[in-house]
């Protein structure tokens, strides 16, 4: 019950950071943001903190995220919602931060990404998208060779994104989609059932005289 508790409450704790951003010009976003030296110093309650601020058009993704989350959890229960949260938003985030880590030791791009402040609930609906359309399709079509063909297309999307990607935001809105896509798959994944052999009946008792 907490669970569900909690995604319910998720939009309404967005509009409440978000007005009091907008009366008090607590500047929040940097306060709550996370960013890969900010998690390699142990501050990775960040990592949570930075999916309640919305960035940029704040209005249209507040409404956006109300609809995508109400039409989650009604067709996939609040358990869909968490992971749209936790391997959406955190783990998409994570490995970002990783691969950065790598590129930046090897004089790659994202120079800048150590410190940048990191905020947004971009990969929370990127996330949810990702899981709907995937979910749509599969409906659609129960082919494999369905969910095949768009999951390499989105491998593939994945792949050219990261390597045109200016910001470590385009990355992880990459992974987030993938991970609302992988998470579906799984979930219907083909299951192999094993016939049973029917169990034998009780040996015959010998004739009697």
């Amino acid at each position: 019950m907490a669970g569900r508790g909690v995604a319910y409450a998720y939009v309404p704790a967005l509009a409440v950071v978000a007005a009091v951003r907008g009366f008090t010009g607590l500047d929040l976003a940097h306060r709550w943001a996370s960013s890969p030296r900010l998690v390699a110093e142990g501050r990775v309650w960040t990592l949570l903190s930075s999916a309640l601020v919305l960035d940029r058009v704040q209005a249209l993704q507040l409404v956006a995220v109300a609809i995508l989350t109400a039409i989650l959890i009604h067709r996939h229960g609040p358990g869909a919602w968490w992971t749209a949260l936790l391997l959406g938003h955190v783990g998409s985030t994570l490995v970002a931060y990783a691969g950065t880590g790598v590129l930046w030791e090897v004089g790659g791009a994202f120079r800048h990404a150590e410190v940048n402040a990191d905020f947004g609930i971009s990969c929370v609906w990127m996330t949810i998208v990702g899981l709907l359309v995937c979910d749509g399709a599969l409906t659609l079509s129960r082919s494999r060779r369905s969910w095949t063909v768009a999951f390499a297309a989105t491998v593939l999307a994945l792949a050219v994104t990261v390597d045109a990607a200016s910001t470590i935001s385009e990355v992880e809105h990459a992974l987030a989609a993938i991970a609302g896509f992988g998470t579906v798959v799984w979930k219907r994944r083909p299951v192999t059932r094993m016939r049973l052999a029917p169990a034998a009946g009780p040996a015959a008792q010998p004739a009697t005289a």
